[in-house]
């Protein structure tokens, strides 16, 4: 799959489950994640793939994740075992992976680790991670952002 394809076909996986406003919010990350990438001269494409695809397991309901992880047997922390949404990080990786046939390090990382970060990031995910955090906090994320 191209570029084009995988974007779209993460835009119709989105508004396949009603998910419209996560799209939404998907796409506005990635727009701040294209100005950092382009700041700290990182692959757009890379950058563009792994903001579009970091909230994808909304698409699952917490349950459904939880149960995806059990199923799995993946290693649950004792608070993705009480918060079943914290394990959409992971979720959305496996998704990455298996739905849109994804394997490149850099994209999963970012992905799987957008907002708990981990243990020496790569310098594309502690970017992504960055903005993440700052998009919509109401605080300038880059120039010429109102507060």
């Amino acid at each position: 799959m191209d570029t084009a394809d995988i974007t779209a076909a993460i835009r119709n996986t989105y508004l396949a489950h009603s998910k419209a406003k996560t799209l939404e919010h998907a796409e506005q990350v990635t727009q701040t994640a294209l100005w950092l990438a382009d700041l700290y001269h990182l692959d757009p494409v890379k950058v563009q793939t792994a903001a579009l695809l970091h909230d994808i397991s909304v698409i699952m309901t917490p349950l459904e994740m939880y149960e995806l992880a059990q199923k799995r047997g993946m290693s649950l922390d004792p608070a993705e075992e009480k918060y079943h949404f914290l394990l959409h990080q992971r979720i959305s990786r496996l998704i990455a992976e298996e739905q849109f046939h994804l394997s490149d390090p850099a994209i999963l990382s970012a992905v799987e680790c957008h907002t708990t970060l981990k243990k020496a990031p790569a310098h594309m995910t502690k970017s992504y991670s960055l903005q993440i955090k700052s998009h919509g906090t109401g605080k300038a994320s880059r120039p010429g952002m109102m507060n």
